[in-house]
């Protein structure tokens, strides 16, 4: 299904108003670099709903826990975290205590409507960002993913699953918690995990920084960024937010938290048209942008009613990996069965692992090379390997910010090379380049 993957590769053919190169150009970064198994590992921990590690398109690159204790307790490719009681002291936050987890569960949740009982559901979220990041590459079956390695057997980016929501039964919803949450990212730094997906958020919140500083997640995240037991960026971490969907472009700007936290990376969502999703949050403190689908605009369609009959499987949305149910071995199923491993979502929970997948790709290429750099010598790095947003916003976006562009793989892979990258928009005039901006007086 690679080719329906437009968000790799953009040949404007997934929609009438697509346009070549929106998208992360991950085949154009291949051709440098594909997380070859090889290089030294980066984990990457998906701190989400579980990712089901049977998965066939997952299994090869979910990360493996080295520590046999916890295997024998069942914490093989991650951690549960949702559905055990947490610690409310002041001490929830100690690394030495192990006892608030459980193992990972991709069991169907219970969906009720008006007191009747509907079925079953799955719980596809942590799956589907999984797959964006780390799907096996040339395997022959399903999707591709962002640093998914090139053997068919896997790379060495590998997926650490960090369950954080547990189903609420009388919905399709899942629910988490503050100190669950923080949890999840001290045990994902104590055990290596060098970057850390986070599509999930407090959309609109009327939160500031000095009030979010005082709450348990916050706490989490300075964990995971300042004790990190990686040492792929010195024994830093680097966290990704999803910016939010609450905020149309056409109805002004919206904050989402922990996306806003001056010490991550806030993700905003692009259609296959270089413009911002319908759904999009943005604002100046979003950090960066990436493919999130958009098939509310790519079919053209005026109406939310409209959309909503649609569904978020049209042309112009993500797609990725969700729950095998050939593999998941789940003992209860939906009253209509499903039969594949694959599907479309939209969303900056879609934009977010795009970031991450480059960054991570990024990661391996420079451990390849044997290359290091801080992780603000990284982050800086990833804002500059973007491609500028502005030429394709029109009016009717106001003065949408989306951060410093869209996330561009080669460029980045370039940049840790030490090869200037320069984007020049093709408009049909021949235009001059100075390379002096970026290579200075050798130019």
């Amino acid at each position: 299904m690679l080719g329906q993957q437009w968000h790799y590769n953009n040949d404007a053919s997934v929609s009438k108003i697509a346009k070549v190169g929106a998208d992360v150009n991950a085949f154009e970064a291949w051709k440098v670099f594909s997380a070859d198994e090889n290089a030294p590992e980066i984990i990457v921990a998906v701190v989400d709903e579980p990712v089901q590690a049977t998965h066939p398109d997952l299994q090869d690159n979910m990360w493996v826990n080295p520590d046999p204790a916890e295997v024998a307790r069942g914490l093989v490719h991650g951690a549960n975290f949702a559905e055990v009681q947490q610690p409310s002291n002041e001490d929830w936050y100690d690394p030495t205590n192990t006892d608030f987890v459980a193992p990972l569960n991709w069991e169907l949740t219970k969906v009720f409507k008006n007191g009747q009982s509907q079925g079953y559901a799955y719980m596809d979220h942590g799956s589907h960002v999984a797959g964006t990041i780390a799907a096996v590459n040339n395997n022959g079956i399903g999707v591709g993913g962002v640093a998914g390695g090139k053997s068919g057997k896997g790379g060495n980016v590998k997926i650490m699953s960090c369950q954080i929501y547990r189903p609420i039964e009388q919905s399709h919803e899942t629910e988490s918690n503050d100190i669950c949450t923080a949890r999840a990212l001290v045990w994902a730094a104590d055990r290596g995990a060098a970057i850390a997906n986070n599509s999930w958020g407090y959309e609109g919140a009327t939160l500031d920084e000095d009030y979010f500083k005082k709450m348990a997640v916050c706490a989490g995240i300075d964990y995971f960024i300042d004790f990190n037991k990686s040492t792929v960026f010195g024994g830093k971490g680097l966290l990704f937010f999803s910016a939010g969907n609450s905020g149309d472009v056409n109805k002004g700007k919206k904050t989402c938290w922990p996306g806003a936290y001056s010490r991550v990376l806030g993700v905003s969502a692009i259609g296959p048209d270089y413009t911002p999703a319908y759904y999009s949050d943005y604002g100046p403190w979003v950090d960066i942008s990436a493919p999130g689908g958009d098939p509310y605009k790519s079919n053209d369609i005026s109406s939310a009613a409209a959309y909503n009959s649609l569904g978020s499987y049209g042309d112009g949305s993500v797609l990725s990996t969700i729950i095998d149910p050939k593999t998941a071995n789940t003992k209860n199923q939906p009253k209509t069965p499903r039969t594949d491993a694959y599907a479309w979502s939209c969303g900056t929970s879609m934009s977010c692992p795009h970031a991450v997948g480059v960054a991570a790709l990024g990661a391996a290429y420079a451990a390849s090379i044997n290359k290091t750099f801080t992780l603000e010598e990284y982050k800086s790095m990833l804002l500059a390997s973007t491609i500028s947003l502005k030429p394709y916003l029109s009016a009717a976006y106001g003065a949408a910010d989306m951060g410093a562009g869209a996330i561009d793989a080669l460029k980045l892979l370039c940049n840790i090379a030490g090869y200037p990258a320069v984007t020049v928009l093709a408009d049909g005039e021949l235009n001059e380049v100075s390379l002096k901006n970026v290579m200075g007086g050798v130019a």
